[in-house]
C-alpha cells in the first residue's frame, strides 16, 4: 500500500485530537506502610561504669548512711512504637559488692528533672509514667541514689548494677 506523507500526519493529528479531549483519566493508586519503631531506653544514656558524685569512702568504725552517692543524668527514652499509649519506666537498684561484703542500698532519691513534666507522673522514687499520648524522642529524666557504707567495710572496689526497665501502658 502506498501512503503519501500528507495522509500519515494528518493521521497523527486526528489521534492527538482525540486523546486530549476525550476526558479519560486513570489513577495511579499508592500504599505505604509505616512500620512502628521501638520504645526504647536508649542504652548509650545508661551504659557506664558510674563514679560517685560524692562519698570519698574511708573505712570508720562507724555505720555511714548515705553516704557514697551516684547520679545517672540524663537517662534517654525513645517512644517511637506509634501505639499512642504512653509508657512507664522502672528502676531496681541493686546492693554493691565486693566478694562477699556488700554496701546496701541508702536513700534513693530515684528519677528526678523530666524533660516533660506536663506528661510525667513520678509515682514512687523507682517508677514514672509517661501518659501522653503521643510518641516522643530524646526524653531525659536523671535517676540519684545513694549506698550506705558498712561499719569496719572490707577496701576495695564495689561493683553494682540498676536494671532500667521500660514498658508501654
Amino acid at each position: 500500500m502506498f501512503f503519501s506523507r500528507k495522509s500519515q500526519s494528518c493521521a497523527v493529528s486526528v489521534f492527538l485530537t482525540s486523546s486530549l479531549f476525550s476526558g479519560a483519566s486513570e489513577e495511579a493508586k499508592l500504599q505505604v506502610t509505616i512500620s512502628p519503631g521501638s520504645l526504647e531506653i536508649a542504652p548509650s544514656s545508661v551504659i557506664g561504669p558510674h563514679t560517685p558524685t560524692s562519698g570519698a569512702v574511708s573505712v570508720t568504725g562507724a555505720y555511714q548512711a548515705d553516704r557514697v552517692t551516684f547520679e545517672i543524668p540524663d537517662i534517654v527514652v525513645n517512644d517511637l512504637n506509634g501505639d499512642s499509649l504512653g509508657w512507664r519506666i522502672t528502676a531496681t537498684p541493686g546492693d554493691l559488692s565486693n566478694g562477699f561484703s556488700t554496701m546496701p542500698v541508702g536513700t534513693v532519691a530515684g528519677f528526678l528533672n523530666p524533660s516533660d513534666e506536663t506528661h510525667t507522673s513520678i509515682e514512687s522514687a523507682n517508677s514514672v509514667l509517661f501518659a501522653s499520648g503521643v510518641g516522643i524522642a530524646n526524653y531525659t529524666i536523671d535517676y540519684h541514689i545513694a549506698y550506705d557504707v558498712p561499719q569496719f567495710a572490707d577496701v576495695g572496689e564495689y561493683t553494682g548494677s540498676i536494671t532500667f526497665s521500660i514498658v508501654a501502658e
